[in-house]
């Protein structure tokens, strides 16, 4: 009995495993899914939109940039930036038609 039965599941998981593969990049109702895998960028800082980098400039000039990319994701571009202290590392993100947000702020450990 057991040598029916073991193959016998393990044929009904390999078909259920290819139905579902065949399945991918639908939602529920089977219409395709779209595809919202964002586009990430390493930027300079001198490739910001004027008002961003005016902002960056102004509010955090004792800051240093550790980090900044450029995301698209459904033909929306947003920017992240990290900028750091010898106290605090923040992190903002802005649309190129809004301000900068905070996103994180995370204090820096001294020993």
């Amino acid at each position: 009995m057991k040598k029916f039965i073991l193959p016998l599941i393990f044929c009904f998981a390999i078909s259920s495993i290819t139905a579902h593969a065949a399945e991918g990049g639908k939602n529920e109702g089977g219409m395709p899914a779209k595809k919202s895998s964002p586009i990430v960028h390493n930027i300079l800082s001198d490739k910001l939109p004027a008002r961003l980098q005016k902002t960056i400039r102004k509010d955090y000039s004792s800051y240093w940039i550790t980090g900044l990319y450029k995301s698209q994701v459904n033909g929306r571009t947003s920017y992240h930036i990290t900028v750091e202290n010898a106290d605090q590392i923040v992190r903002l993100s802005a649309t190129p038609s809004t301000q900068w947000s905070v996103s994180h702020v995370e204090p820096k450990l001294s020993f």
